[in-house]
Parts: C-alpha cells; structure tokens; sequence
C-alpha cells in the first residue's frame, strides 16, 4: 500500500499491564499511558481488570456510559475424596495462592494462617511483629 491513502491500514495496539503481586505501580502506569495516549490524540480504551480493587476511573475521571457486574469463579476448597496430591492445582494458579503441603492443598487465607501458627509457636515471636513480619515477606516474593 502506498501513501495514497485510500487504502490504509488501521492499526490497533493492546497495551495490557499485569502482576500477581499487590503495590507493584500497575495502575500508576496503566493509568498513565492511558493519559499520555489520549492527550496524544489517540482513542483510547482503558479496562481496569482489578478484581480488589479496580480503581483507575478514581484517576482518569472518564464518563461511565454502561457498567456491567462480572462474577469470576474462584477456588474455595478441594474435593479430598478425588485429590491425590499431584500439586498440579498449585502449579497452574497464575497467582501462586494455592499450595500443596505435606498432600494438604492449601488457600491463600490457609496459607496466612499456617505462616502465623508457624512464627508464634515455632519462632516465638509476639502477636504484634507479625503484621511487620509478613509485610517483610511480601516484599521479598
């Protein structure tokens, strides 16, 4: 195709921006690219796919024209009869919120728990360092 244009070719460009870990700046950058684009004059779509907390509207201020309710299923148990331990389960979860120890398949929140029975009674650390404990690990994975 020449410069002629009669025939040119639209192009599209899909910018996503992702983590499994919370704090990182996805918004902060996702917002502005986003902001930097529109003002370039380009059309832009922004879809804020946070299932916690999507909150780029709070910094794009856009005017909502249609909103619709997502539900997404999400793992809250496993079927012990048919479990066999493989940890597959584990290996597939994007956001490592399943683990499988000592053939027990464990949740996010079990997870947690498990982590502060181990810092109170193996470690003896106060109730009250565990908060800054675990936001040391946070930082660290």
């Amino acid at each position: 195709m020449g410069e002629s244009g009669k025939e040119r070719r639209l192009m599209s460009t899909k910018i996503a921006v992702s983590s499994g870990k919370g704090g990182t700046g996805k918004t902060f950058v996702a917002t502005n690219i986003t902001a930097i684009c529109a003002e370039k004059g380009k059309k832009v779509r922004y879809l804020d796919c946070d299932v916690e907390a999507p909150n780029g509207h709070l910094f794009l201020k856009p005017q909502i024209e249609e909103e619709e309710e997502v539900m997404i299923l999400s793992p809250v148990g496993v079927d012990e009869a048919k479990c066999i331990s493989c940890s597959d389960c584990a290996e597939a979860c994007h956001y490592n919120a399943i683990a499988v120890i000592k053939e027990k398949v464990l949740f996010f929140q079990e997870l947690l728990q498990v982590l502060q029975d181990f810092l109170l009674n193996k470690l003896h650390l106060s109730p009250l360092n565990i908060p800054y404990v675990l936001k040391s690990i946070n930082k660290l994975i």
